[in-house]
């Protein structure tokens, strides 16, 4: 009886600090959206004059294809690994190793199936300079999704300051890379090259406060993608809705 007595008064106790818990995660992940909301429209503002229409028109039909490329793969991983990591308790590191491991390899395969069907978005576009541009934004694809899954190893783990520091970095440094390498006169290609950068600065930092060390892998792929893959669906019909009408007007045009 008292082993029972001294549980429920744990768990009453317990009570207010997990309701503080949760208001203090909260508040952080809406600072980190935040943040990333107001990098995101003044780095849209500034390209936009920076750029004029006809640049920033191939700019946002060239990143809206890679972005629907990345978050088809991202989304197959994102949320099965938030969560089976917490799920895991003290073995995440084996639920995190093998989310690592997985989306380095779908890193690679998005960015060689990126690689191959540039030119034939191109054609279908209408427009042979997005060739060139789709395979220099395809180094994205390398380190994009990885800091995308350490950030989410961080959210499983409740580590939520820790998970809008690695966003609030990203987007900062976004803002800071793509308005200088547009300012030096770079172009598309300095807008492109300071996205990759980003990631990686964004990757250094969500890695480092995941608190994966060597990722090794400890849980079963399958359990991972089986989790994901009706998520995958979701996100590669709608963000294809989403994306369709700016694609069908550069092609007409």
């Amino acid at each position: 009886m008292k082993g029972k007595s001294d549980q429920l008064m744990n768990s009453k106790e317990d009570g207010p600090l997990r309701e503080r818990a949760t208001a203090r995660g909260t508040t952080k992940a809406v600072i980190g959206r935040m943040v990333a909301a107001g990098c995101g429209l003044a780095i849209h503002v500034y390209l936009a004059r920076a750029l004029l229409p006809e640049l920033y028109g191939v700019l946002a039909v060239v990143t809206s294809v890679i972005s629907w490329w990345e978050w088809s793969g991202i989304s197959l991983l994102s949320a099965s690994t938030v969560h089976f990591v917490a799920r895991a308790a003290d073995n995440w590191k084996q639920v995190a190793g093998t989310a690592v491991q997985t989306a380095l390899i779908c890193s690679l395969l998005l960015a060689a199936g990126s690689i191959l069907a540039a030119p034939v978005i191109a054609g279908a576009l209408g427009d042979p300079r997005l060739t060139g541009y789709l395979w220099l934004f395809t180094i994205d694809l390398a380190a994009y999704p990885l800091f995308h899954v350490f950030a989410q190893v961080s959210r499983g783990r409740r580590r939520y300051g820790r998970w809008a520091g690695a966003l609030i970095i990203y987007w900062v440094a976004k803002a800071i890379l793509v308005c200088g390498l547009v300012a030096l006169g770079l172009s598309v290609k300095g807008a492109i090259m300071g996205s990759i950068g980003a990631s990686v600065v964004g990757l250094i930092f969500a890695w480092w406060w995941s608190g994966v060390e060597l990722p090794r892998a400890g849980f079963p792929v399958r359990t991972l993608l089986l989790f994901g893959l009706p998520m995958m669906g979701s996100m590669v019909v709608g963000r294809l809705m989403e994306n369709m009408d700016l694609w069908c007007v550069k092609a007409l045009l």
